[in-house]
């Protein structure tokens, strides 16, 4: 009896079924070498796109390196505190805001773990948005909350405030609100000239055990800063 070759048991292999063999190893193979990406690749890979320049470095055939554009227009918006000194701020925080809204909530941890400054970025835009809303002395009510932002800037607060909720912990988020609510400032006593202020520090409106002297509870507070405001009429 003679014995097959390896050639001879692969012809006795009916040609469809080895066709399918073939591709089977060829594309497992392929696989291998280049391995699939994920989704959560492809949307990293599509925010730092949309991001280019805002949180990242990056390079122009003009100017060379230049650094991540955040950190100066938040200096030049802090400093200026108004529309004009603010707008490319406001640009860069809602092109974040609506970059992270085109991310599938799976992997938006993916996204921040390989942008490393966005959620420390999230929160400082949080926190300028919320104090330029309340301005130099407390707003006379919840209907003055807004101060001078726009119904746009409200809703870039809104899916920033709804990006750093999914991804601290609850007691991590309320510390950092806890935080904004000690610097809102309060009306200055009409004894202080402006002088004066140079010498001192602000007056804080929240009253703690920190601040005795502040006018506002914690509740009074909430209820005329942006945090009170209910983003579900902004989504």
């Amino acid at each position: 009896m003679e014995t097959m070759t390896l050639m001879d048991q692969i012809n006795r292999i009916p040609k469809p079924i080895l066709f399918i063999v073939i591709m089977a190893i060829g594309l497992a193979v392929i696989i291998q070498q280049n391995p699939l990406q994920d989704g959560c690749e492809h949307d990293a890979k599509n925010f730092a796109r949309d991001i280019r320049g805002i949180l990242r470095p990056f390079e122009t055939k003009k100017k060379g390196f230049q650094i991540p554009l955040i950190g100066p227009q938040k200096e030049a918006c802090r400093d200026g505190n108004s529309p004009g000194s603010c707008e490319n701020y406001f640009q860069s925080l809602k092109k974040i805001s609506e970059a992270i809204h085109r991310v599938r909530p799976e992997c938006v941890k993916k996204v921040s773990e390989d942008t490393t400054n966005l959620i420390q970025e999230t929160r400082s835009g949080l926190k300028t948005l919320a104090l330029i809303a309340w301005g130099a002395r407390p707003p006379v009510d919840s209907t003055r909350r807004l101060g001078w932002l726009s119904q746009s800037e409200i809703y870039t607060f809104c899916r920033l405030k709804t990006l750093l909720q999914d991804q601290l912990l609850p007691e991590e988020y309320s510390a950092f609100r806890d935080g904004v609510f000690e610097e809102f400032p309060d009306v200055l006593p009409a004894e202080i000239t402006a002088e004066k202020l140079i010498e001192i520090d602000r007056p804080r409106a929240l009253k703690s055990g920190s601040n005795p002297q502040g006018s506002l509870s914690e509740d009074d507070v909430f209820q005329r800063s942006l945090f009170s405001i209910r983003c579900d009429l902004y989504y």
